[in-house]
């Protein structure tokens, strides 16, 4: 029951992403349908989040967040619990994927070829830090 519904919101919300970034260069507002999506996607889980530890820094400041991707609902949770401007970095292949990929691509994300991933990721993390995302 919950495969079919995730689908639906990452069609749905994938959709409206990319008709926003026609308009949206930047990724501000398709990132906004991204914590959408986590946030559907963790509801509908029954997944409830509990925020301890040390205060993020302030919203408009750029940080690197590491996470280990443990689970299936790491990217949800970050995008729900992170109120910063996320550009993820994800393997290449993803961009493959219908929805996802396109989404990922249209919205500055870092898709790196973990065969090849060269010196050329640094100069994007430079140019997203540049531009406020985190």
């Amino acid at each position: 029951m919950l495969i079919p519904v995730i689908a639906i919101y990452t069609i749905a919300l994938g959709t409206l992403s990319l008709l926003i970034g026609l308009v949206d260069r930047r990724g501000t507002a398709t990132h906004r349908c991204a914590q959408w999506w986590g946030r559907l996607i963790l509801w509908t889980s029954g997944v409830r989040l509990e925020l301890r530890g040390a205060p993020m820094p302030p919203a408009g400041t750029s940080c690197v967040f590491v996470a280990n991707h443990s689970s299936i609902y790491d990217t949800p949770i970050l995008l729900t619990a992170i109120s910063h401007q996320l550009r993820i970095m994800a393997k290449a292949t993803l961009g493959y994927v219908p929805f996802i990929g396109w989404h990922l691509s249209r919205s500055g994300h870092l898709l790196v070829d973990r065969k090849n991933p060269g010196a050329s990721i640094f100069k994007k993390m430079k140019r997203l830090i540049g531009e406020g995302a985190s």
